[in-house]
């Protein structure tokens, strides 16, 4: 068993909600394409799809243990370069057969590449805890980065307030 916290490396597969839609083709590799349509398609930029024995490696924990709390972040990473995003993880009960994949969408998997060439050749990434800070700041719907960033400035902006009230008071 390996330890938590630790990447675990994953087959990457592109989540279409259209079933005609086989997956990404170029002249070299086709990514294979699994369609969900359990979630809305605005839903699907958020969500990463993953094998449930998954969720033991990565988080430390078995899902039936009733320790999960809300969603569960993962962070899924470029080995060639480095760049990264997070997700949410889930599974799905239309995906069978398969085995050590991730799935995710097609403008996720651009936010993991630099070049076209890197994007019609990368076949694996690795997956790992992730970080629900980095999920909101980075998240992919922009309603709810700028609330994420307008919350942070109404909080720092309170704290400077109670301690210049503070100050004013011994002063």
């Amino acid at each position: 068993m390996k330890k938590r916290n630790q990447p675990i490396e994953r087959e990457l597969y592109q989540t279409t909600s259209n079933e005609n839609v086989k997956g990404h083709h170029s002249e070299k590799y086709i990514r294979p394409g699994i369609c969900i349509r359990d979630y809305s398609p605005t839903e699907y930029e958020e969500l990463a799809f993953m094998q449930p024995s998954d969720y033991q490696l990565i988080f430390g924990i078995k899902d039936s243990e009733g320790k999960r709390r809300g969603s569960q972040i993962v962070k899924i990473t470029n080995p060639n370069n480095g760049r990264s995003i997070h997700r949410q993880y889930r599974t799905s009960y239309e995906i069978h057969g398969l085995h050590n994949y991730v799935s995710i969408t097609f403008t996720a998997i651009k936010e993991i590449v630099n070049s076209k060439e890197e994007f019609d050749n990368l076949r694996y990434v690795q997956v790992s805890k992730g970080s629900r800070i980095c999920y909101y700041i980075t998240h992919p719907n922009y309603a709810v980065r700028i609330s994420i960033y307008l919350g942070s400035i109404s909080v720092i902006l309170g704290i400077l307030s109670f301690l210049i009230s503070l100050l004013c008071l011994f002063i």
